[in-house]
């Protein structure tokens, strides 16, 4: 056997032993599972464990049994004669609260108020993340908007794509026969009085949280849901905070994004708005002049020997999904003014999934938050998964 096909074969064996682990744990969600458990069974240390459940199944071994467990809970709620607490038990969460905590986390609504709630027929031409955030799952989309993929990638369960590749992105026949009570996207798409719906214009320029989220709550009349949802993130966020500050303090995190055309630093608000915002992490300096000048900074177009101005104690890069991208990534990585930037040296570089750190919603700025603590050491991946 060749050294090539020895390393195929190891590879296929790994993969193997890892879809072995999930299919264990999509038939045994209801128990009580811990990572080095489901590590040993695959014959590897948690941490190896970890890394290659997530190269082969696209999310952390936490996140995956988390989804099965919220997915089986969103049916078994449908039930009538049951009950919340009996649900958690079900799907694994011994503890009600610790349930309902994670439920509203990954869904936007607790458990009660997804048993009970008739829902609103809605029609998000963008903000799709801010409504699910409030138990809202909408019955139309504009599917080419930011933000649908990753952590999100469940609005085609429920949702008909009315969107279209031209001005004003979605289109008003297929909206009309969806009969929505409301309608919500920026102001300068949205066509008033459309099939009697209500429409709610929003800034697509403003804070996410702080003003989108609240402004689309205090038009759906659920400002309590949003100030106890900001409430919660706030509560984390400070935990995270306190976890970081001393492995963090006098260090510098910036975010390299890699497309085929161009290169980008970005700022504090899409990808950078979890660890600027959130966090309270430091920018490079020159970002932190940017931000100065500028509060609400998208990003800045680079080329690769621009890179050293931003020099960065950590590095989370997002590489785009196509071969070109690829091999420009791979040749970057082969640079002398990549090998010479500080995070490269100190092996401080954190690749992540572009589409879900594309997205600027509440729930995607919570699991970035979340992802980022991990990334930095400080986060729960290892904890136990209940």
């Amino acid at each position: 056997m060749s050294k090539g096909e020895k390393t195929t074969g190891t590879k296929r064996l790994l993969k193997d032993r890892i879809e072995e682990t999930a299919l264990y744990m999509e038939a045994h969600f209801g128990d009580r599972l811990t990572r080095n458990q489901l590590a040993q069974m695959a014959g590897l240390n948690p941490e190896h464990y970890s890394r290659l459940f997530k190269t082969y199944k696209g999310q952390s071994p936490v996140d995956f049994l988390t989804e099965l467990r919220i997915q089986a809970a969103k049916l078994l709620l449908q039930r009538p004669g049951i009950t919340v607490k009996q649900v958690g038990r079900m799907v694994g969460f011994d503890d009600p609260y610790y349930f309902s905590r994670r439920f509203k986390l990954n869904t936007g609504a607790a458990p009660s108020a997804y048993k009970q709630e008739k829902p609103l027929r809605v029609v998000a031409v963008d903000y799709y993340g801010h409504i699910r955030a409030l138990g809202i799952r909408p019955v139309g989309v504009s599917a080419g908007m930011v933000g649908l993929r990753g952590l999100l990638a469940d609005w085609s369960d429920d949702a008909l794509d009315v969107g279209i590749d031209e001005f004003p992105y979605y289109d008003s026949d297929a909206t009309d026969q969806l009969k929505p009570d409301i309608v919500i996207g920026p102001p300068s798409w949205l066509q008033r009085g459309q099939c009697g719906a209500k429409v709610i214009e929003v800034d697509d320029k403003k804070d996410p949280l702080y003003i989108q989220f609240k402004a689309i709550g205090s038009a759906l009349g659920l400002e309590r849901q949003v100030e106890e949802w900001l409430r919660n993130y706030e509560e984390r966020a400070l935990e995270l905070r306190n976890r970081l500050f001393r492995k963090m303090e006098g260090q510098t995190i910036a975010v390299f994004r890699v497309r085929a055309d161009f290169l980008q630093m970005y700022g504090n608000q899409i990808m950078g708005y979890s660890l600027y915002h959130s966090l309270g992490l430091t920018p490079p300096y020159k970002l932190a002049k940017q931000f100065e000048i500028n509060g609400s900074y998208h990003s800045t177009v680079i080329n690769l020997d621009e890179l050293p101005f931003f020099r960065a104690d950590h590095l989370i890069v997002v590489v785009q999904p196509d071969e070109e991208t690829r091999q420009v990534w791979a040749d970057i990585q082969e640079s002398s003014v990549w090998l010479s930037f500080p995070a490269v040296r100190s092996g401080n570089i954190y690749q992540v999934d572009v589409h879900q750190w594309l997205a600027y919603d509440p729930l995607s700025i919570m699991a970035q938050m979340e992802e980022a603590a991990v990334l930095l050491g400080a986060g729960i991946e290892g904890e136990e998964y209940e």
